[in-house]
């Protein structure tokens, strides 16, 4: 009897999601032809149209919610969970907790126990990760050319304003609530009882009109420069319809309104322990006293903080020396020759099973051109075969081609990707055994 499969399409967005965009037909095309392959009954469909980083989702939680009638949950491939490598791992391990095996179509069965497998996951996931990545710096791209041109990107969201054509439009009465906050500011009310006049007023915000004021919400429109007519977009300044004159915003600033808040540069916060109690190492500042004011970093041990008479004996450690060890170790411990050869090993399978498939796929069209030479089908359909075969023929040569180019890539990135972000994806734990000493524990890609 055929295992019972529920196909999971996800596309970004909703405009993605349009008939003729072929979104989801894709997806769909590839996961039917991967059912019909392996002998799997595709009973139901479950469609997304949401960003691949958000784990929470309408229809994946309804799949997951009746998981009971299904043995198989089947995707198009692995970038179609999650666009980088926590969400990913993420979203496939909320389905196997749903007792569903996953099933990519482009490479079968993901069995995390299977070394093998495990590292294929991890490198389409990296490879999603990067692809993602590239998309943000093209968009950036493409936004900053439009402000370095004088015009307005679509990302503008300041309440007051309303963009039509690139070109910034003043909402009058929005404009009218923003005057009536500034001119309070400038007479000296809080910015506690502004939020709060606004509130009891009704006044709806640009997130829902049943949403309270808060004081940061005044803080920061007080702040924005664009009131005066001048719009921040990276480093250009854009001209647009100013609601308020230059003196009524200087006069407004919550001068010595809350003091700044200073974020810690340090690089291994949240990944790294004491090697002698086990606890969290957290950052701590500290001033030197000249004319500057200088202030330097340093990690100690949380444990001595929640109990001061703790035997941890954990001294204070230099922050930036303790972030440049760690990053020469986390990654020698990612491009570890014996992790590239297994890597390449399983390219080199992934090379041998595609070459198996193109001998399969000429054996199909030699077949197909002796049916029609018989009579059996039309030049039609033998044209149409064809093609499908090729196109199944060019796919496989693309993997072919670029098995041993992704496991550069993944060394590459491993030497490259900023420090916090390799710690994020790879999930890495670093145990401080003493000044000189680390120990650095990979968790998801399992060294």
């Amino acid at each position: 009897m055929p295992r019972r499969a529920a196909a999971y399409l996800r596309v970004s967005s909703e405009k993605q999601a349009d008939e003729d965009r072929f979104g989801y037909h894709r997806q769909i095309t590839s996961v039917r032809e991967y059912a019909a392959r392996t002998g799997l009954d595709l009973v139901a469909e479950y469609r997304d149209a949401i960003t691949g980083k958000s784990v929470t989702r309408k229809y994946l939680d309804l799949l997951m919610s009746e998981a009971t009638a299904f043995d198989v949950v089947v995707i198009s491939s692995v970038d179609r969970l999650a666009r980088d490598v926590t969400s990913s791992y993420q979203v496939l391990a909320n389905l196997l907790a749903s007792h569903l095996q996953v099933h990519s179509a482009d490479h079968g069965l993901i069995d995390l126990d299977q070394e093998s497998s495990l590292i294929q996951f991890n490198l389409q996931a990296l490879f999603a990760h990067l692809e993602r990545q590239k998309i943000v710096t093209r968009t950036r791209a493409a936004v900053n050319a439009i402000a370095a041109a004088g015009q307005i990107p679509d990302g503008m969201r300041t309440f007051g304003y309303r963009t039509v054509k690139r070109e910034a439009l003043v909402v009058p009465e929005e404009a009218l609530v923003v005057r009536d906050v500034f001119e309070r500011s400038a007479r000296g009310e809080t910015l506690v009882a502004i939020a709060r006049a606004l509130t009891e007023a009704g006044v709806p915000r640009r997130t829902g009109a049943s949403t309270p004021w808060r004081f940061t919400d005044v803080r920061q429109m007080i702040r924005r420069t664009t009131y005066k007519g001048e719009y921040r977009w990276g480093q250009h300044v854009l001209s647009v319809p100013a609601i308020v004159t230059p003196g009524l915003w200087a006069k407004a600033q919550p001068r010595g309104r809350g003091r700044p808040w200073h974020t810690s540069p340090l690089q291994l916060l949240g990944h790294v322990r004491c090697g002698v109690c086990g606890a969290r190492l957290s950052s701590k500042p500290h001033h030197v006293r000249s004319k500057e004011g200088r202030r330097y970093w340093s990690y100690r041990c949380s444990g001595r903080n929640n109990d001061p008479s703790s035997s941890c004996g954990f001294g204070a450690i230099s922050g930036p020396h303790l972030d440049a060890l760690a990053e020469r170790a986390v990654r020698d411990a990612l491009a570890d020759p014996k992790r590239v050869r297994e890597m390449l090993a399983v390219a080199a399978e992934v090379d041998d099973r595609n070459a198996s498939a193109l001998a399969a796929l000429e054996s199909e069209d030699a077949r197909w051109l002796e049916a029609f030479r018989a009579g059996a089908i039309t030049a039609a359909e033998l044209s149409e075969y064809r093609a499908d075969v090729r196109r199944r023929s060019r796919a496989l040569a693309d993997t072919r081609a670029t098995a041993d180019r992704d496991v550069q890539e993944y060394v590459r990135a491993a030497r490259k990707l900023p420090l916090r972000e390799v710690l994020d994806l790879a999930g890495v734990e670093i145990v401080v055994l003493g000044r000189y000493s680390l120990e650095v524990r990979l968790n998801v890609w399992r060294a």
